[in-house]
C-alpha cells in the first residue's frame, strides 16, 4: 500500500513538473533579429512638433539631411540645407563639396535604371519649413527619405543648390495619382551650383507627415522614379488649390 502511494506520488510530481517546464518553455518571446533595412537615426532638434496642416498644394521641401558613409547609427543635420552653408568654404561645407558643383552641367537625370527612393514610414523625424529653425513653429513630423544612385556610372542631377526637385503624389477619390506637391521652381540656374549624386551614393532627406480630412495613397516622384507607397492623410484642398 505505501509502495503505491510513493508510485502515485512520484508520478504526481512529474506531471507538475513537466507542466511548469511546458508553461516556462511557452512563456519564453521568441526574438527574431531581423537586419534593419534602414539605419537608426537620431533627430537632436528639441523642439516638441506635430504633423503639417495645408490647405493648398505647396512646393516641395526637400533638403539634405546627410551626407556621408552609412553607419548603424547616424545622427542627422537639418544646417545641410541652410543656404548659407552653399557659400561657406568651411570645412563643412569642403566635406560635402562633392555634391555641389559650381557649374551647371549635363548630369543624368533620375530615372529607375539610375536611382531609387525609399521611405522608411516606421521612423518619424522632424523636417524644417522654409521659414527655418527659430522657435520650432515651423518644424514638423516627417518620414526618411534615402535617395540612392544604383548605376555604376551615371552621375545623378537631383537639383539646384540645396533643393531636391522631388515632391510628393497623392491617390484621388478616383484612383488617380495626383500631385500635391511641385517641385521647386527654378527660372534662370545662372550662378546656381547643381545638386548632384554620385554612383553608389545614398543621401538622405524627409517627407511631411500632414494632417487632413481624407486617407489615402501617397509617393514621391523624383525625375521618372517613383518611391514605395504609403498610407497617410492629406486635405482634399491640396489637389485642387495652389500657391506660389
Amino acid at each position: 500500500m505505501m509502495k503505491s502511494k510513493i508510485i502515485v506520488f512520484l508520478v504526481a510530481i512529474t506531471f507538475i513538473m513537466m507542466s511548469c517546464l511546458s508553461t516556462d518553455k511557452e512563456a519564453i518571446p521568441v526574438v527574431n533579429k531581423e537586419k534593419r533595412l534602414f539605419p537608426v537615426l537620431i533627430d537632436t532638434l528639441p523642439y516638441k512638433v506635430t504633423r503639417m496642416d495645408v490647405k493648398f498644394k505647396k512646393t516641395g521641401n526637400y533638403k539634405p539631411i546627410f551626407l556621408g558613409k552609412f553607419t548603424d547609427t547616424i545622427i542627422i543635420n537639418h544646417y545641410i540645407g541652410n543656404g548659407s552653408m552653399i557659400r561657406d568654404t568651411s570645412a563643412t561645407f569642403k566635406k560635402h563639396f562633392k555634391y555641389y558643383h559650381r557649374d551647371i552641367g549635363n548630369y543624368t537625370t533620375a530615372s529607375p535604371k539610375n536611382v531609387t527612393i525609399s521611405i522608411d514610414t516606421t521612423t518619424i523625424i522632424k523636417q524644417v519649413d522654409f521659414q527655418g529653425i527659430s522657435d520650432g513653429s515651423f518644424i514638423f513630423e516627417a518620414h526618411p527619405l534615402y535617395i540612392s544612385n544604383i548605376s555604376k556610372k551615371d552621375t545623378v542631377s537631383l537639383g539646384f543648390s540645396y533643393d531636391i526637385r522631388t515632391g510628393l503624389e497623392a491617390k484621388n477619390h478616383e484612383g488617380v495619382w495626383q500631385e500635391i506637391e511641385r517641385v521647386t521652381f527654378v527660372g534662370c540656374p545662372v550662378g546656381l551650383k547643381e545638386f548632384v549624386l554620385k554612383p553608389q551614393d545614398t543621401i538622405i532627406t524627409s517627407t511631411p507627415i500632414f494632417k487632413g480630412n481624407f486617407k489615402t495613397k501617397l509617393r514621391l516622384k523624383l525625375g521618372e522614379t517613383y518611391s514605395n507607397e504609403f498610407d497617410g492623410y492629406i486635405n482634399e484642398q491640396q489637389f485642387i488649390l495652389s500657391t506660389f
